[in-house]
């Protein structure tokens, strides 16, 4: 991996581990990234971070019918899942095939990329 590369995904990294929405599961894998991309580790820890993204990474209609649900509902408030579904239904009309929220959108440029940060 280049080093423009490896900046280029130290911040798409560090905005996953930023975001609020960033998963319990994603958020320690994403840390051990960032602390361990600059050893002779990266490729086994991209490797590991890319695994998980794949876990983690909601499609925009998995996002969608999370904002239908009764989860979503008690968790947000249904006024507020209610907006969060016009949101995600827009992004969708626009193209998008992915979560878009803070964590979701980075994630999903790694993962679009991933044969390209195997190398």
């Amino acid at each position: 991996m280049t080093p423009d590369v490896k900046d280029w995904m130290k911040g798409l990294v560090t905005e996953i581990v930023n975001a609020p929405s960033c998963c319990a599961e994603l958020k320690p894998v994403a840390e051990e990234w960032l602390k361990k991309c600059d050893t002779d580790e990266l490729m086994a820890v991209t490797k590991k971070l890319l695994d998980e993204l794949k876990l983690d990474v909601n499609t925009i209609d998995q996002t969608i019918a999370f904002t239908e649900s009764d989860a979503a509902k008690d968790m947000f408030g249904a006024e507020k899942a209610a907006e969060m579904k016009k949101q995600f239904e827009k992004a969708k009309a626009d193209g998008e095939e992915y979560c878009i929220c803070p964590a979701c959108k980075p994630g999903a440029v790694l993962l679009i990329h991933e044969e390209f940060l195997l190398k």
